[in-house]
């Protein structure tokens, strides 16, 4: 099954030296045309805001642009599942507000999105809720 993942920090070493356009489409299908990988890499760039950034360098992107192109990458080729680990964790609250907007508007029939997060506002956004404790996981309202 595909799935799109957000990055963790060290990940980003791998990118540091790359244009933060190359960083979606070196994730995009194979079967897929050059002309459509840059259309949908620019496509996920401007749904985070960041269209303008597509060919810096990812090493010259703060920690919340970085955070914001990780989203973008786990969207790109709309994959059915997404696992969103701390997505927003350097987002100001604008940012973050936007973030999960778009995390909620993935969300569909074909399309599961799993938010990991200690940020109780955007656990308060997702559908469904569970909380880790001590190693045992409880559902939440």
């Amino acid at each position: 099954m595909r799935s799109g993942w957000t990055p963790c920090s060290p990940c980003w070493r791998t990118f540091s030296g790359q244009p933060t356009r190359w960083t979606l489409t070196a994730t995009a299908s194979e079967t897929t045309s050059r002309a459509d990988q840059r259309r949908r890499a620019e496509a996920a760039l401007e749904r985070v805001q960041l269209r303008a950034w597509a060919h810096h360098r990812a090493r010259t992107l703060s920690g919340g642009e970085k955070q914001r192109v990780a989203v973008a990458r786990a969207l790109v080729n709309d994959p059915p599942l997404v696992l969103a680990d701390e997505p927003t964790g350097a987002l100001d609250q604008a940012r973050t507000r936007d973030v999960v907007a778009l995390l909620r508007s993935a969300v569909g029939p074909q399309r599961a999105v799993v938010v990991l997060t200690h940020d109780p506002e955007v656990a308060a956004a997702c559908d469904q809720r569970w909380h880790l404790e001590d190693g045992q996981l409880h559902r939440r309202g």
